[in-house]
């Protein structure tokens, strides 16, 4: 394996440049060195633009995650939210259907409809449906009150 003269080695990296005679030493020119300044800086431009552009898409794909993820979560808290308030449905559900198995009387107004003779059968089922509505509604403020924690 022979090596290429110093003539070929130094053209090859250095296109405008000579090789001195005497030294053997390369000669550079004002114009070989401009030439490889100006290749030399579009390259680094070049390699900056490309970094910019995929510094860029990966901004772009950092804020559709974090997108992505916030909505995730808020439908995580909502699912929380509505299993909360299943749970406590079928809690309250449970203990109703437990006292009426058992006998016991749900609420006063039953027990009034228990006493009462047949005659006053209508008065006593207004009484028993605002009863039981407003029982509904007390169990329904204690479900949002556990949908706001």
């Amino acid at each position: 394996m022979s090596e290429p003269p110093q003539e070929e080695v130094a053209s090859s990296t250095f296109p405008s440049q000579s090789v001195d005679t005497d030294g053997g030493r390369p000669i550079y020119t004002i114009p070989g060195v401009l030439h490889f300044l100006q290749h030399e800086w579009t390259r680094f431009e070049r390699e900056r633009s490309n970094w910019e552009v995929e510094r860029a898409e990966l901004r772009a794909k950092i804020a559709f995650l974090q997108g992505e993820r916030k909505g995730q979560e808020n439908l995580k808290r909502d699912l929380l939210r509505r299993i909360k308030m299943l749970e406590y449905a079928l809690k309250q559900e449970r203990t109703k259907v437990q006292r009426l198995k058992n006998g016991l009387e749900d609420n006063p107004a039953e027990s009034v409809t228990a006493r009462r003779p047949r005659d006053s059968v209508r008065e006593v089922s207004s009484a028993t449906s605002s009863a039981v509505s407003e029982a509904q509604q007390a169990s329904l403020r204690q479900g949002r009150h556990l949908l706001r924690q």
